[in-house]
């Protein structure tokens, strides 16, 4: 790399870790994020290289520091000397911006690490032999765009004008949700920059997205409030998960006073360790108020100190401490949420019954959700169990049944290979969502699993709504409840509103996988190619493990009439039945029969008696009418979820206006073919 940009990170390394380096360097480039890495050759020898490395640390905006045993065994090495260049320009930087992220590629510990001070004052990352997991690789990109955002600020050339996302025939219709599109900020960056696999490197990602701005500025309503992820105090870092509950627990309930308008979870959780200014961040989320707070958990006992601000003049409108035993964790967030709303001049109105909290299990809960929610059916098992083992210590906890009764649905819906049979999945879900209405009505997310159950499983439209309606009552600024409502409106033939309530719902909780997932599939029926482009870009930058993202770019791609390019993503594809399902499709697009016959056949081998619609839609895409039809009665009969999509799927267009057609609508209770 010849040029470098001041948005760019620069990776040293001792050359013995190089191959640990480039996988860092490849992890973060396939994100967008312009990296210096010399051992492809952007060095040149002697004065002028050593100029340009000092060039290069002065303007790049973060340093990554490759620790290992290899740097332990070097007392001198080139490596040491960028080191030293990079602590001295952190002597410059403002105390809590960070610019030195030091990495661990092995076994070896901080303590005994020969480092300069400067790099034991910051938080040290562990990636085992470079490989960088899709969680680590989301905190740095929050952390990455935060730098380059601030750069750009600072930066005369940058233009303030942004385009929509996704569409700008949609902007009037969200015009107001306008200023939580701020939160966009991290989960867009990869628009400009993201590439598909093995393509030329791209041009260095932008200095911000494409962000939708209106024409005067929209006010900021005065009864809209964001809660920061509260500090975890406690000596145990593990209890990270627990201090994260207070704060999204505390929003839960705020989300019930009327009149109040809440930032939703994941967008305000976006600045957790990022030294932003409290006016900044409610600029971005567009709100008058922010909560922020600290949790220290010992023994037995929590202290939770918590203080609502007045982001205008940054004044302290009520704050105060509260120590309680951990069993009452819940009864101190209702009290400060009702705290909060008293200074609000609002009423905090639940009918929700008082609740205790055992701490193991609450953490089980916890990290039970944070495995389903990352859109990744290989993990769902996993989260699963740890719902089951919280609900073995706590089975009266109405929202771990609820989140255990989503989980079998989720698992029902988007299939894990040789795991539990669909029957006995949406028996245990519906078990389970029947416990967690049963233990507490007003909680809402019972009622969003019954929702998921009638929807994708019984096909009962009617009954689908009317859950859904009572959780949109329950918690009306609810995202994934949006995004789900979304689904329902594209299933009744209405692809247009769906996309405007889905777009509602990503502007709400940008950076959330199960909005998100809703949206693809609105802009992907509503004909709208360009923007589930777009978005199944950002999903994958944001959830790469995820097999969505992939494969709605691969239907995006084909519907383009980019063959090459679909196959190409389709080969990425996380799981085997999205794979062969996109391969199939798009190798059929290219015109290689041969192939797209024998992606096809092996998707009937492996998922033919438990998946029947994708098969179905491979036929109708080739115009086999008479085996599209054949399969359709197969998924029917299975039961099978991905009947869902069939009102306005593009791909079984070529079935519309058979006679066969009419009547399956019919039997399925669903208008025939749509609407716009």
């Amino acid at each position: 790399m010849s040029e470098f940009s001041n948005k760019a990170v620069f990776l040293s390394y001792a050359s013995q870790d190089a191959e640990a380096a480039k996988r860092i360097a490849d992890a973060l480039r396939a994100a967008g994020v312009e990296v210096w890495f010399d051992v492809e050759g952007g060095l040149e020898h002697g004065d002028e290289w050593d100029a340009k490395i000092r060039r290069q640390i002065k303007e790049c905006v973060l340093f990554i520091a490759v620790i290992s045993d290899n740097t332990q065994a070097r007392e001198e090495g080139y490596f040491r000397l960028e080191w030293d260049l990079a602590a001295e320009r952190a002597r410059t930087i403002a105390g809590g911006v960070v610019f030195i992220l030091p990495v661990v590629v092995d076994d070896t510990k901080e303590p005994d690490a020969l480092v300069p001070d400067r790099f034991r004052s910051v938080q040290w990352t562990k990636l085992p032999g470079g490989n960088v997991s899709p969680e680590v690789l989301q905190r740095f990109l929050k952390l990455w765009s935060h730098r380059i955002g601030v750069v750009a600020q600072r930066s005369p050339s940058v233009s303030a004008i942004r385009e929509p996302l996704p569409a700008p025939t949609v902007l009037p219709a969200w015009r107001r949700w306008l200023p939580l599109a701020m939160a966009l900020i991290v989960a867009l960056i990869a628009f400009g920059a993201w590439r598909l696999p093995r393509e030329p490197a791209p041009a260095p990602a932008p200095a911000a997205p494409p962000l939708p701005v209106a024409a005067k500025p929209t006010p900021i309503e005065e009864k809209s409030i964001a809660v920061l992820a509260f500090a975890n105090l406690s000596d145990d870092k593990a209890n990270e998960y627990f201090s994260d509950g207070i704060s999204e627990e505390l929003l839960n309930v705020l989300c019930k006073v009327p009149g109040l308008q809440v930032t939703a979870r994941t967008s305000s959780f976006h600045f957790k360790g990022l030294n932003t200014a409290i006016p900044e961040i409610a600029k971005q989320l567009g709100v008058a108020y922010v909560v922020e707070g600290s949790v220290r958990k010992a023994g037995g006992q929590v202290r939770i100190t918590a203080q609502l601000i007045k982001a205008a003049d940054g004044f302290h409108v009520w704050s105060d401490t509260f120590t309680r035993e951990l069993k009452d964790v819940f009864a101190v967030q209702d009290e400060i949420a009702g705290l909060i709303a008293q200074n609000l001049q609002l009423t905090l109105r639940t009918k929700t019954r008082a609740r205790t909290v055992n701490p193991e299990a609450y953490e089980l809960l916890l990290k039970g959700r944070a495995f389903l929610s990352r859109g990744t059916p290989a993990e769902y098992p996993q989260g699963i169990q740890y719902l089951k083992d919280s609900l073995a210590i706590d089975p009266e906890s109405a929202p771990t049944w609820s989140r255990l009764a989503t989980g079998y649905v989720l698992a029902f819906a988007q299939t894990v290979p040789g795991w539990l049979p669909r029957d006995e999945l949406i028996r245990l879900a519906r078990q389970a969502a029947d416990r967690a209405i049963a233990l507490d009505p007003e909680q809402p997310f019972g009622h969003q699993a019954q929702c998921f159950i009638s929807y994708f499983a019984d096909w009962d439209w009617a009954r689908a709504d009317a859950s859904m309606q009572r959780v949109l009552a329950l918690t009306p600024g609810d995202a994934e409840s949006l995004g789900l409502a979304a689904s329902l409106q594209m299933t009744a033939g209405h692809p247009a509103r769906a996309r405007d309530a889905a777009i509602r719902a990503v502007l709400l909780d940008p950076l959330n996988f199960p909005p998100a997932y809703h949206l693809m599939k609105a802009l992907w029926q509503a004909g709208d190619y360009a923007g589930l482009e777009k978005e199944s870009k950002r999903m994958i930058a944001i959830h790469p493990g995820s097999p969505y993202g992939h494969t709605f770019l691969c239907y995006s791609l084909i519907l383009r009439g980019r063959a090459d390019e679909a196959a190409q993503v389709a080969e990425h594809v996380t799981t085997d039945f999205y794979r062969l399902t996109s391969l199939a499709l798009a190798r059929y697009a290219q015109g290689k029969l041969g192939e797209a016959d024998a992606e096809l056949e092996q998707l009937k081998k492996q998922f033919g008696a438990t998946d029947a619609y994708q098969i179905a839609e491979n036929y109708a895409f080739r115009k086999d009418l008479d085996r599209a039809f054949e399969w359709l009665e197969a998924a029917y009969r299975q039961r099978d979820s991905g009947l869902t999509l069939i009102t306005n799927d593009p791909f079984v267009a070529n079935l519309r206006g058979d006679a066969r057609w009419s009547a399956f609508m019919r039997k399925m209770n669903l208008p025939d073919g749509g609407t716009k």
